[in-house]
């Protein structure tokens, strides 16, 4: 709130605090007074003790495993006890112990591609891996079709006319002006055990390739200003936080040398660990609106690139890759609508002779236990 209000003041506007914990502003004190929108999503990624992935996000900048073996059951919190997880205790560090700079911006590779990116064919590299290229999204949902979010938001502030349902509307967008004509995306009915929340599925158009329903929370008719977003946690948005929006993160955990998955086609999940190189893929909607997760898996595991990314022990080659294709792919989509786009990639795989052996000059240890970062 504080940066907002600095924002506006330092560009000569006068901001005000609201009761309900928002800003607006003005030119004169006299004048208009108009809403302060604005915020971002985030996903915080902890990789600990080389093992433990732990996750925490708000919004839609979704977190992908890349060949996980298919859909990974995560962990709460709440639940958070594993063996041995536990940080050394801090100690000082003499001068000749800091490194100048990490080996992306120490290393500079030549780049073969025409736009920049590495020229890969597969026949160059020896690198085999028996793990599946399914994969998982990590982060929580926070889109306006989770059901969850709608029950959290109706007990933050119910409608006051109707309170089986949230003051602010979840609905499919259109491209009407007024959001307040889009058609709901829940209905809530009583059923003979107790309330029954289904979703419409009355949606307009994709907002993705995934065919996943373009939708949106929005304020009420009755709200001071019309206001809309795209999903129900944010970072800011602090007009759309007095209705239920929040700024807290879901927090989530797995074990990579031990979890459950459930493999693709499969009703039954079963317990499993990495056997093969994986990817943390950490992106913006800007990156997730124009490929299926599946996708993504399969250009991030190419053996070329991971071969490239451990041998090198960076994956910022591959990181361009993934962006020069996207914009090719954003271009196609949505033209000059584009969402800004944004990525960030960790290739992993585990200490095991297996792998070891198969990819030489990576310093890939002959040992059991944990797996190493690219």
């Amino acid at each position: 709130m504080q940066a907002f209000r600095e924002h506006y003041q330092k560009n000569g506007w006068i901001v005000t605090d609201t009761s309900e914990g928002y800003l607006t502003r003005k030119r004169a004190s006299n004048g208009a007074a108009i809403c302060i929108h604005g915020g971002t999503t985030g996903t915080v990624v902890v990789v600990l003790d080389g093992r433990y992935v732990i996750v925490a996000n708000v919004g839609d900048s979704s977190l992908l495993l890349c060949g996980s073996g298919g859909d990974v059951h995560m962990q709460p919190m709440e639940q958070w006890a594993p063996m041995g997880a536990m940080l050394p205790p801090p100690r000082s560090i003499t001068g000749s112990e800091v490194k100048q700079g990490a080996p992306s911006t120490l290393k500079r590779f030549t780049s073969r591609g025409q736009r920049g990116e590495i020229d890969i064919a597969l026949s160059e590299y020896s690198l085999k891996a028996d793990q599946l290229s399914a994969c998982s999204e990590l982060s929580r949902d926070h889109g306006p079709e989770c059901t969850s979010e709608f029950l959290r938001m109706r007990e933050f502030r119910p409608n006051p006319k109707t309170p089986s349902i949230p003051a602010l509307s979840f609905v499919y967008d259109t491209l009407t002006a007024s959001k307040l004509q889009c058609p709901p995306i829940f209905q809530v009915a009583q059923g003979t055990t107790g309330e029954v929340v289904t979703r419409t599925g009355r949606g307009t158009y994709y907002k993705n390739v995934r065919n996943e329903w373009a939708t949106l929370v929005a304020t009420p008719a009755e709200a001071s200003y019309q206001d809309a977003l795209a999903f129900t946690r944010s970072i800011g948005d602090l007009h759309l936080q007095a209705y239920g929006v929040s700024h807290r993160p879901e927090i989530g955990w797995v074990d990579l040398l031990s979890y459950t998955v459930t493999p693709p086609g499969a009703s039954t999940p079963s317990p499993t660990a990495v056997s093969g190189p994986i990817v943390l893929c950490a992106c913006s909607d800007g990156v997730w609106d124009n490929w299926k997760f599946e996708d993504v898996s399969n250009f991030l595991l190419h053996p070329g690139r991971v071969e490239f990314a451990l041998k090198h022990e960076t994956s910022q080659a591959c990181c361009v890759d993934l962006m020069q294709a996207n914009l090719e792919r954003a271009r196609v989509n949505f033209g000059s609508s584009a969402d800004n786009m944004t990525a960030v990639l960790a290739y992993m795989v585990p200490r095991t002779p297996k792998l070891a052996h198969t990819v030489s000059g990576t310093g890939i240890a002959d040992k059991e236990g944990d797996v190493k970062l690219g």
